[in-house]
């Protein structure tokens, strides 16, 4: 009988340690599974030099849905110890934020929450950052900062 206490015990630390069977992120993810049908507002982060952009038209608001929803990346790591950023990009719906999606200066984006604390660090698997994603939010970015 002490020898089963002993086991179930080892088996519940075992559990506890590896988060009770829950995994971290999916191995990967496309945020056209994200529901961004009503966004009203968008503020736009340039982490270079800090300015924000905010866009509340609806012809841009459905360009940068489009865009956001043909976005996939897999291989999630926690961004711990990363420190990067090109833009930050948050939707909102009536006040409320539905997504917020923060692009490397890697081909990488983070969001959500890895488990650790930290967002999930995914690698893009379809665009790349440099090619893509600032051609495409420098647009909309007011700021008037020039990428190089």
């Amino acid at each position: 009988m002490k020898k089963g206490k002993v086991l179930l015990m080892i088996f519940c630390i075992a559990l506890i340690l590896v988060g009770c069977g829950q995994n971290g992120p999916e191995s990967e993810i496309s945020l056209s599974e994200f529901n961004l049908a009503g966004v009203t507002e968008i503020t736009l982060n340039n982490c270079h030099n800090g300015e924000k952009t905010t866009l509340t038209d609806a012809e841009d608001i459905a360009a940068v849905t489009d865009f956001l929803q043909s976005v996939t990346g897999a291989d999630p790591q926690s961004g711990k110890g990363y420190y990067e950023g090109s833009y930050v990009v948050q939707l909102y719906r009536d006040g409320e934020e539905v997504l917020s999606i923060g692009f490397g200066d890697s081909d990488c984006f983070y969001m959500g929450d890895f488990g650790d604390g930290y967002p999930a660090r995914y690698v893009l698997t379809d665009i790349t950052v440099s090619s893509d994603v600032i051609p495409f939010f420098s647009r909309y970015d007011e700021s008037g900062f020039v990428w190089e």
